[in-house]
Order: C-alpha cells, then sequence, then structure tokens
C-alpha cells in the first residue's frame, strides 16, 4: 500500500486516558496512511507511562482534555513549527482521503 503525502506545517495531536488499544488503532492507520511523513503528539492524561511511536507528553495524572490539546499544541508550534493542528481523539476512524478533504473544505473558506 503505498503512502499519501501529509500536509507540511501539519502535526497531529492525540490526547489520550487509558485507552492504549484505540491509540495504538489510530497509530497503526496514521502509520499506514502517511507513513512517517505525519508529526504525531500523543498527550497521555494517565499516570501510566506510554511507550508509543510518536512525541508523547506524559502529564502523569488526567489533566483534562483542554490542558491536554493546548499542551500538545504548544509542543506542536515549538518543535514543529506547525501552522495546522489536527485533533484527534484516541477511538476515531477515517477515511483515507480524510486529511485532503479538511484542508480542501479550509481553503474554501
Amino acid at each position: 500500500m503505498s503512502t499519501a503525502s501529509f500536509p507540511s506545517n501539519t502535526v497531529i495531536i492525540i490526547p489520550t486516558l487509558s485507552n492504549t488499544e484505540g491509540l495504538l488503532s489510530v497509530l497503526n492507520d496514521i502509520q499506514s496512511m502517511f507513513g512517517s511523513s505525519a508529526p504525531v503528539i500523543v498527550v497521555n492524561n494517565s499516570a501510566n507511562t506510554l511507550n508509543v511511536k510518536a512525541d508523547v507528553i506524559n502529564q502523569g495524572k488526567n489533566t483534562g482534555f483542554a490542558r491536554a490539546v493546548n499542551d500538545g499544541a504548544r509542543l506542536a508550534i515549538s518543535k514543529y513549527k506547525a501552522t495546522y493542528l489536527v485533533f484527534l481523539n484516541d477511538d476515531v476512524s477515517f477515511k483515507n482521503d480524510w486529511v485532503a478533504q479538511c484542508f480542501d473544505r479550509s481553503e474554501e473558506h
């Protein structure tokens, strides 16, 4: 299966709380679609440390959704100089062309 290109200056941020199975499924889907071209930040709101193929912010406790996405956004902007942020839940499923559809819609408006 060939991989699609991921838009430059874009980072995926996934907050998670004790849903390792769902998170691994989402990460696998992203890897299958984009290879290593999609930077991913996982914000772990659990006390358990995560070790996955992504940048991980281990919060050490449940700091809440808003703080998790804000911490992820700060890292995306400082490390990757991100212009666009894509926030995903850890239980999401999507079509192969989901990124193109998002960017096409944003360009229309």
